[in-house]
């Protein structure tokens, strides 16, 4: 027999908790996600479509995207186990060989950036999306991305450290 390790990877994931169970809901997409809702003894669940079938995940369990953009749950004792947090936050400065000035974090830098609402539109012709980027050919990395979803969706839970707001400018397109 041949031993093998687990390769490095990163993945999405989201523990369902009654505080989260909303934010389970947008996690998986609709025609993977099956049903939810609160168990008999109150403990709430969620079923899941997955390439072996329909899954339920329970109070406490963890809800994963895979490598491949699928879903599926982890019972808490396999997660923890499994996985380990990704350090957050932007990345060190000069720390990117594909950014002009070696990437600056979101934050700060020679490349603002921009934002403009996008061509798609809703069914009454309202524009559905806006679109952010930076300018002067840097690239986004999943830091600065993070970055811009705390500001654009500021968390309500008061024990959670707050995003400091964007002072910097913000041109239009990119």
């Amino acid at each position: 027999m041949t031993k093998f390790r687990k390769k490095p990877v990163e993945i999405d994931a989201i523990q369902l908790t009654p505080e989260t169970f909303r934010d389970v809901i947008a996690f998986v997409p609709i025609d993977q996600f099956g049903a939810g809702g609160q168990l008999d003894d109150g403990r709430i669940f969620v079923s899941i479509r997955t390439l072996e079938g329909t899954m339920r995940a329970d109070e406490g369990d963890w809800i994963i995207k895979g490598v491949q953009g699928e879903f599926y749950p982890c019972k808490p004792d396999i997660f923890a186990a499994t996985y380990e947090p990704v350090a957050s936050g932007p990345a060190p400065d000069g720390d990117c060989e594909h950014c002009p000035d070696g990437h600056t974090p979101a934050d700060r830098g020679s490349q603002p950036w921009g934002a403009w609402v996008g061509p798609e539109r809703d069914g009454d012709g309202q524009p559905t999306t806006i679109h952010v980027a930076r300018s002067g050919g840097a690239h986004v990395a999943e830091a600065d991305a993070e970055w811009i979803r705390q500001r654009l969706n500021p968390t309500e839970r008061p024990h959670e450290p707050q995003p400091r707001p964007y002072t910097g400018r913000l041109g239009r397109g990119a």
